[in-house]
């Protein structure tokens, strides 16, 4: 019989993963996997009140298994059972055609198998499931621990979820019923926003504007705005205070934005003349633009302030400008080159560590082979038109390319200097002879032994 465990959170339950409680036993490797369930219902819950369940299962190797239990008890499987037999005592209960996605759960899962030792005998697997619970907007977080012994293994399980209990980790038995504890914590998701509305809480956004720029500080490889408890400009003051160091600056609130899902509602506010050691960097509305929706800004709270400021009058640098439009910077040449972005950072997200796992093809692991040679393209004319470079290597980036350029650079390559250098003197002349000699002596030194152990 499986035993399950509601698990407080997800560290705790990869701490029972990493370290099961399985002394005098053999544990396997950690494996992984994930799937997605999708429940199907009316929009009136026509077959939920009348006993039945639909329910689709997405696996990781690209697979459809379809799952329907009826009111009789009677519950039929794909590929066991044919879906033209399944569809004709659906329709008994159930217009199909007004069927649609009710609840989603997705599973990542990791497990061990604890077998006999010395011997490769399986007796249990200990699985420990991370599900996201969906329903509209609607969404929240369960971690389940759960024991399945193997029809040999009842007394090796019993014995290690007595340990699991034992242990002080705060561990809730629960059910075997997926759907019933899903819709538990999306109705103890949804009471916990209405109680938030009743009580007034809510979170606010600082939008920092200095030089016709706005300031937002980086998490990784992200951007985002400033966002904090509270409400009120007092609270705003002291969001600022641990920003930055100083509550002093210019305050205005903007807007406030509704809460959505499990967001509360969000108050935007914008902050000038702000003092102190500022973290932030500041981007004009432009290059913003340019990155919405990119992996280095797509934060939802941190778009939804950024709408509610492009829509403002009070921000005249954003909301004055027609759409698309260069403005002058106003902003000092080092508060723009500290606060540029490189295409680099922008094909580099900051990826969760469901995200890392290699057994899931996330797009968000693999490069964009495009994006890496625009960026290339932009270093190699960035370091042709740097400052610290001479007019001699400038001149040489930009020649035709059907002039001759050796492809390969040997020693000898450098101990001859340019002839178009201003620093070519005469000395330079009488100095080849001895460089040229040094660089053969330490060609020969360096590749001779090489070429004696091939012959």
């Amino acid at each position: 019989m499986t035993r399950q465990w509601d698990v407080p959170d997800a560290a705790t339950l990869g701490q029972l993963i990493d370290h099961p409680p399985a002394a005098g036993f053999r544990v396997s490797a950690v494996l992984t996997t994930y799937f997605r369930d999708v429940y199907y219902d009316t929009p009136d819950g026509e077959l939920r009140q009348r006993g039945g369940r639909y329910r689709m299962r997405f696996t990781a190797d690209g697979k459809q298994h379809l799952t329907v239990w009826f009111p009789d008890g009677t519950r039929l499987d794909t590929p066991g059972t044919d879906a033209e037999v399944i569809a004709a005592r659906v329709r008994a209960l159930v217009d199909p055609t007004k069927v649609a996605p009710w609840i989603e759960r997705d599973i990542a899962r990791r497990w061990r198998t604890i077998g006999v030792p010395l011997v490769r005998l399986p007796l249990c697997d200990f699985v420990g499931d991370s599900i996201t619970v969906r329903r509209g907007e609607l969404r929240t977080s369960l971690h389940e621990l759960s024991i399945r012994p193997r029809p040999w293994g009842a007394l090796a399980a019993r014995t290690i979820a007595g340990r699991c209990e034992a242990a002080p980790l705060q561990l809730h038995a629960v059910g075997e019923e997926p759907l019933q504890r899903a819709q538990a914590a999306l109705s103890a998701a949804e009471a916990q926003i209405l109680a938030r509305e009743l009580r007034g809480e809510r979170e606010l956004a600082l939008i920092a504007v200095e030089h016709g720029r706005l300031g937002l500080w980086r998490l990784g490889a992200e951007l985002r705005v400033p966002v904090d408890h509270g409400s009120g400009e007092a609270d705003c003051r002291a969001a600022l205070r641990r920003i930055v160091g100083s509550g002093e600056g210019s305050l205005r609130l903007l807007g406030v934005v509704p809460p959505a899902g499990d967001r509360a509602a969000l108050e935007v506010w914008i902050a000038r003349r702000v003092r102190g050691n500022s973290p932030l960097q500041w981007f004009a509305p432009t290059e913003l633009l340019e990155r919405v929706g990119s992996p280095v800004l797509r934060d939802p709270a941190t778009l939804a302030a950024l709408t509610v400021a492009a829509r403002s009058p009070l921000i005249p640098e954003w909301s004055g400008a027609a759409f698309g439009a260069q403005a002058a910077d106003a902003a000092p040449e080092d508060v723009a080159r500290a606060s540029r972005v490189t295409l680099s950072e922008m094909r580099v997200p900051l990826l969760n560590a469901d995200l890392l796992d290699p057994a899931r093809a996330a797009p968000e692991q693999f490069l964009n082979p495009e994006l890496s040679w625009i960026e290339f393209n932009a270093r190699v004319l960035e370091e042709a038109h740097a400052n610290h470079h001479g007019a001699t290597r400038v001149r040489a980036a930009l020649q035709p390319s059907g002039s001759y350029r050796p492809s390969l650079r040997f020693p000898w390559h450098d101990a001859v200097p340019p002839l178009c250098s201003p620093s070519y003197t005469f000395a330079h002349k009488e100095g080849i002879k001895e460089r040229r000699q040094k660089a053969l002596i330490n060609f020969f030194c360096l590749f001779m032994p090489s070429l004696w152990v091939f012959l």
